[in-house]
C-alpha cells in the first residue's frame, strides 16, 4: 500500500506539473495575442485593404473612396465631431453651426 500511495502521489505530481506546463504555454499564446490586438484597428483595417485589394483598387476605380474610409478610421467621422462640440459646448445650435460650415467646406472642395 506504501508503495501503491506514493505512486499515486508522484502521479499527481507529474499530472500538476504538465497543468502548469499547459497554462504557461496558453498565456504565451495570450500574450502574443495580446501583443497583437494592442495595434490600432485603423492599422490594421488598412493593411487588409491593401494587402488583399491593392492590385483593384484602381482597377475598380474606388482608390479615393478607399483613402476616404481611412480617412474616416484616422479622423473620425462628422458624428464624432459633432458630439465632441456638443460635448464641449451643450449647445445644438453650435452643434448645427459646426455641421452648416463643414458642409460649406466639403462644397468648396467639390467645385
Amino acid at each position: 500500500r506504501a508503495e501503491s500511495r506514493e505512486q499515486r502521489a508522484e502521479s499527481r505530481e507529474q499530472r500538476a506539473e504538465s497543468g502548469e506546463q499547459r497554462a504557461e504555454s496558453r498565456e504565451q499564446r495570450a500574450e502574443s495575442r495580446g501583443q497583437e490586438r494592442g495595434r490600432p484597428a485603423q492599422d490594421v483595417i488598412g493593411e487588409l485593404i491593401y494587402w488583399f485589394l491593392d492590385d483593384v483598387i484602381d482597377e475598380l476605380g474606388s482608390r479615393e473612396q478607399i483613402e476616404y474610409a481611412l480617412t474616416i478610421l484616422k479622423e473620425g467621422s462628422s458624428a464624432d465631431r459633432q458630439l465632441a462640440v456638443f460635448e464641449e459646448t451643450g449647445d445644438l445650435k453650435a452643434v448645427v453651426d459646426h455641421l452648416i460650415t463643414e458642409t460649406a467646406e466639403g462644397l468648396e472642395k467639390a467645385e
